[in-house]
């Protein structure tokens, strides 16, 4: 009896040894299935560039050479100006409107940022410019005018354009003020607008701007001239026309409504610093050369694009054509 109680008591003993030492030493075999490799094989993964899973080892995948130390991809020029200002945008989400306009706006002008960004920037700017400063004036620098008797926009507009060295137009405050007709009544409110406006032709974009307190209210796309001969520079508004004549590249002075006059019912010429040039905004008769190069220097315009272009910006307003 007790020679097998010893014999027992030995098996036991051995068993127990041959589980410790197996969890100790051999990775818990036999009950390791379904386990991490061991290190050693990591290691050496680790050292190819591999990855080893449940299924067995990856092939190595060749180092990309714009890759980090840390095998990242090391972001480009144009990744880290997006992300820029994709930063600025976020951190104004939820701060102040104007504050939002305005780097949505520098987003939307600053040329190194992709196309695809750009367009993504405007159509927010777009919405935003619909939803709140088109109504209201919201994130603008405004006068709040009571309408008295005797008033209208014209002359409210002068008033502010006295007080505060603006150059505001009548369509303008109807515009931001969400009015469909010039009519207002004694005891109205209106925001009208104390800042200066300003269009900004971008070429490389094709867009025409309209920008007021540093902020995008509206843009167009645009024609321009062939061979890069749109000018670039400093200008002013001069010269509003509407159903202008067009002297042709033969010489021929053209009354509009001539069945070879191609500039549209609306004209917005371009004076320098030595006086009245040969550029200016206008429409056209072949609405598909807008976004392409294909004018004598002018800035081409849809007709209902240069028509409330017309109506918007005031004779003396600044004008910049950039590249």
């Amino acid at each position: 009896m007790n020679g097998g109680r010893g014999l027992k008591t030995l098996a036991l003993v051995a068993v127990l040894a041959f589980l410790v030492a197996s969890f100790a030493f051999l990775d818990g075999w036999p009950f390791r299935r379904g386990r991490a490799a061991p290190a050693a094989a990591h290691e050496e993964a680790a050292t190819l560039g591999s990855a080893t899973t449940e299924e067995g080892p990856v092939a190595a995948q060749p180092r990309d050479p714009e890759a980090g130390s840390d095998g990242s991809a090391v972001p480009s020029r144009s990744d880290e100006v997006v992300m820029a200002a994709r930063e600025a945008l976020a951190g104004t989400r939820d701060g102040d409107l104007g504050l939002r306009l305005r780097a949505l706006s520098t987003a939307a002008l600053r040329r190194e940022l992709p196309a695809d960004f750009r367009d993504e920037q405007l159509a927010e700017l777009r919405e935003l410019a619909r939803g709140q400063v088109n109504r209201g004036a919201r994130g603008l620098a405004v006068e709040r005018v009571v309408v008295a008797t005797g008033d209208n926009l014209t002359l409210i507009a002068r008033r502010v354009q006295k007080a505060h060295g603006s150059n505001v137009t009548p369509a303008l405050v109807m515009r931001l003020n969400g009015l469909r007709s010039d009519r207002i009544r004694v005891g109205q409110v209106l925001q009208v607008p104390t800042g200066r406006l300003t269009v900004i032709v971008s070429k490389s974009d094709h867009r025409l701007y309209l920008v007021l307190d540093e902020v995008i209210i509206a843009d167009y796309p645009v024609g321009l001239g062939r061979g890069g001969c749109t000018p670039e520079g400093e200008f002013e508004v001069v010269n509003k026309t509407v159903n202008p004549s067009w002297r042709a590249p033969d010489g021929r002075l053209l009354p509009h409504g001539h069945p070879d006059h191609i500039i549209g019912n609306r004209w917005l010429g371009f004076a320098d610093a030595d006086g009245p040039t040969s550029y200016g905004i206008h429409g056209t008769t072949d609405p598909d050369s807008i976004g392409k190069d294909e004018s004598d220097g002018c800035v081409r315009m849809l007709a209902a694009d240069v028509e409330e272009v017309f109506r918007l910006v005031p004779e003396g307003c600044p004008v910049r054509l950039t590249p």
